[in-house]
């Protein structure tokens, strides 16, 4: 990712959070999301869910 980007974010981060969260912050408030996704994911796979 180029540095115009990544001060982009933090520029947005800062705006909206008002702090620069860490990286660890960054996963550990995804993580819930990603694991949800990839649940739904290989469900679709298996034929578990139907579009």
């Amino acid at each position: 990712m180029g540095t115009l980007a990544l001060r982009e974010m933090g520029i947005l981060r800062r705006r909206v959070l008002g702090f620069d969260p860490t990286q660890m912050q960054i996963r550990r408030a995804i993580a819930p999301y990603l694991a949800k996704q990839l649940a739904y994911h290989y469900a679709y796979k298996l034929r578990l869910l139907r579009y």
